[in-house]
């Protein structure tokens, strides 16, 4: 059974910048929780449909990764598809509002092994 959780926030900045600021890899190490890092399949971080990367939960001696890949793509979303020890969606979606930019986050998986 999936499992889904959302979230959102009300952000003072234009959709350009908060896009900017979840698809750029520096930018977001800054905001992205401290156990959880995140790098590229390959040589060059993207956000291109079809581009791959690793999200690594920084637990000692385990280190669980989920491997991803962009599923979709628009200017103010991108769409994580990924696969490990869960699997599922992670969608993230800049909707502009008068006073700058509602952040929304659906994070949907399902946790296909009983011992985690």
């Amino acid at each position: 059974m999936s499992q889904v959780l959302e979230q959102s926030i009300q952000i003072n900045a234009t959709a350009t910048v908060v896009d900017r600021c979840i698809t750029d890899l520096a930018l977001m190490h800054r905001w992205l929780n401290p156990v959880l890092s995140c790098e590229p399949v390959g040589e060059v971080w993207s956000t291109d449909v079809g581009s791959k990367s690793r999200f690594i939960i920084q637990i000692p001696l385990l280190q669980p990764t989920l491997n991803s890949v962009v599923v979709e793509r628009q200017p103010g979303l991108v769409v994580w598809e990924f696969k490990g020890f869960f699997q599922g969606r992670d969608r993230w979606e800049c909707q502009p509002t008068q006073k700058g930019t509602l952040l929304l986050n659906r994070f949907e998986f399902d946790i296909p092994n009983p011992l985690v």
